[in-house]
């Protein structure tokens, strides 16, 4: 058996048995040099489909094997060009399918699934194409991504947004103390567990305290009468998103105002 032979028959071991053999990731280079080792220097044996088989059930507790989709996915990726496998990956994002986890790979499938078996060419349109008739049969499942109401769409983004830290008070260690003894002096002066509920609860009330006077400071009533609505979302967002919420109101308005001033 010649060296492609060889590369062959791996190859199709790997892909019967859904053992990760994707080219150029990390879990595929350990299972080919594993199955390499083993089949020239450990059992030293030719390497052929019959041996590699009995092999198997030597080497399956330490191989890297595809889940169920994960081998499907690649058994369609086979079939396909490079260009053709990223041309449908793109395409499921742009046209709001989810992209994440496993979902990729039930997505994909699917799509490249219908393309292969009406023998269509893989392009923007034929992919298009397959979206709508695979959405209108049912046949095939399909993820979309959960499209976000406007008030998760806002209470996202002030999420992501960062807000001025409030100082905490930590364990202060003395100038002159020796450094065998910081860690006692560090465990005698850390706060008890409810010592710090209560910082955290007087933080609380800092972020209350703060959004209150930040809508007090509003010199527009219309545009104080709109965020101290959004003072009512502090039992639901709690105080620190609620501050930041009026925050990024205010920051809002303003910019809004200056630009009609120009």
């Amino acid at each position: 058996m010649n060296e492609q032979q060889i590369v062959q028959t791996y190859i199709d071991w790997c892909l019967q048995h859904r053992i990760k053999n994707e080219n150029n990731t990390q879990d595929a280079v350990d299972n080919a040099n594993l199955v390499w080792k083993y089949m020239t220097e450990t059992w030293p044996v030719e390497f052929n489909r019959e041996n590699l088989d009995l092999a198997l059930s030597q080497l399956r507790p330490y191989l890297k094997f595809y889940s169920e989709k994960e081998a499907a996915y690649q058994s369609y990726a086979e079939k396909l060009t490079p260009e053709q496998v990223q041309l449908i990956g793109d395409l499921l994002g742009r046209r709001g399918l989810s992209t994440e986890g496993e979902n990729l790979y039930t997505n994909f499938i699917a799509i490249a699934a219908y393309l292969v078996e009406k023998r269509q060419p893989i392009s923007v349109e034929s992919v298009d194409r397959a979206l709508g008739n695979i959405t209108s049969n049912g046949k095939a499942p399909l993820i979309w991504n959960r499209r976000l109401q406007d008030s998760e769409k806002e209470a996202l983004q002030i999420r992501q947004q960062p807000t001025q830290a409030l100082p905490v008070d930590d364990v202060k260690i003395p100038d002159r103390l020796r450094p065998e003894l910081h860690a006692h002096y560090r465990m005698m002066h850390t706060p008890k567990p409810e010592e710090t509920n209560k910082t955290l609860k007087s933080l609380d009330a800092e972020y209350q305290q703060r959004a209150v006077d930040a809508v007090a400071s509003i010199q527009n009533h219309l545009d104080r009468t709109e965020a101290e609505q959004l003072l009512s979302k502090a039992g639901a967002w709690g105080w620190e998103l609620t501050l930041k919420a009026i925050l990024r109101y205010i920051e809002k308005r303003s910019h809004e105002r200056a630009n009609v001033v120009r």
